[in-house]
């Protein structure tokens, strides 16, 4: 299973944390879970083989990764790509409209 996470605020980075913990439980579950990617307001962290997320866990802001990364332009891209099989959104959400997460749901 490949994860995209999209927000890396207070619930994302806990989110992250929680995954950390749990890798194992994960990996017994799927054998190929990863994370491969991380979207915030300044871009996306992506990686097809899967990012760190012992390092991820220890960050406060995505950008601190590092640069051995692919760089891919919008979740949208990854979504319509199948890049991914899951995603979580952990951004802030208008309660009236339902953005940004209902965008994504109809990707």
């Amino acid at each position: 299973m490949r994860l995209l996470l999209v927000g890396f605020g207070f619930i994302g980075r806990n989110f992250i944390r929680a995954v950390n913990e749990k890798i194992a439980l994960l990996k017994r579950a799927d054998k190929n879970f990863k994370v491969v990617g991380i979207a915030t307001s300044q871009g996306v962290l992506y990686s097809s083989s899967g990012l760190d997320i012992g390092k991820l866990s220890r960050l406060e802001k995505a950008s601190q990764y590092g640069k051995k990364f692919e760089f891919r332009a919008s979740v949208k891209d990854l979504l319509e790509d199948g890049a991914v099989d899951i995603m979580v959104v952990a951004t802030p959400t208008n309660i009236e409209t339902g953005e940004p997460g209902l965008t994504y749901i109809k990707t």
